[in-house]
């Protein structure tokens, strides 16, 4: 009996997990993917503190597809056309595709925030921490208190001095999970010394400082979105 023939687009987190999860002989799966490894996203916030090294949060994903009877097919995917998904130097045939790529950074129009710094890649991440290590900011803003943000701030504050400032829109940070968790995460950051900066939009951020939409400002030597 010939496997479904199933193309997982993204060799991220998600699509490794599809493939470690997919039941053997009953598919035939290809991974695409332009990266040779694995990056794990969510421990980007401990290797911009310093707390981890590089080969602990990446892997490659050749030796991981062989492991599993996966095809890796290391190219970046550019479009689906009837059962084929046509990569820069081949071909894919599949009964079913799974988009699995993740998301770009949204700046959501404010001016200036793609000057600032992400950790929503590898690259910007090590980008990040070479400032980090290099100019030792004295001021750091952090834009959006999602588990993301508050990572971040409680990593950093925990491997260096320095004055963090925690900026969310919404009403109270976390928003995305319950009052009380909030609230509980609200008092951690006290306790470390977050300065915490809920129902406050961004309205600019240029060199030195956050420019809000209220008119005050935070000055900052390092802006993360």
């Amino acid at each position: 009996m010939v496997g479904l023939k199933v193309a997982v687009i993204g060799g991220g987190i998600v699509g490794a997990e599809i493939l470690r999860n997919a039941s053997p002989g009953l598919f035939e799966i290809t991974l695409i993917e332009p990266k040779r490894q694995i990056e794990c996203q969510a421990l980007f916030p401990e290797y911009l503190a310093g707390t981890i090294e590089i080969e602990d949060i990446r892997a490659p994903l050749k030796p991981f597809c062989d492991r599993i009877g996966a095809e890796f097919v290391n190219e970046h995917a550019i479009r689906l056309e009837k059962n084929i998904v046509i990569c820069n130097k081949s071909q894919v045939e599949y009964d079913l595709a799974i988009i699995a790529t993740g998301a770009v950074q949204n700046y959501f129009g404010v001016l200036g925030a793609d000057k600032t710094f992400s950790v929503n890649s590898l690259e910007g991440t090590m980008k990040a921490r070479d400032f980090l290590e290099s100019r030792k900011p004295d001021k750091i803003a952090i834009i959006g208190a999602g588990l993301t943000g508050i990572e971040i701030a409680c990593n950093l504050m925990e491997s260096m001095d320095a004055s963090i400032y925690l900026v969310e829109t919404k009403t109270r940070m976390l928003p995305q999970f319950s009052e009380n968790i909030s609230c509980l995460i609200e008092k951690m950051l006290s306790e470390k010394g977050v300065k915490s900066l809920a129902s406050t939009k961004v309205l600019e951020i240029k060199e030195d400082r956050i420019e809000l939409s209220d008119g005050k400002c935070i000055e900052c030597e390092m802006a993360i979105w």
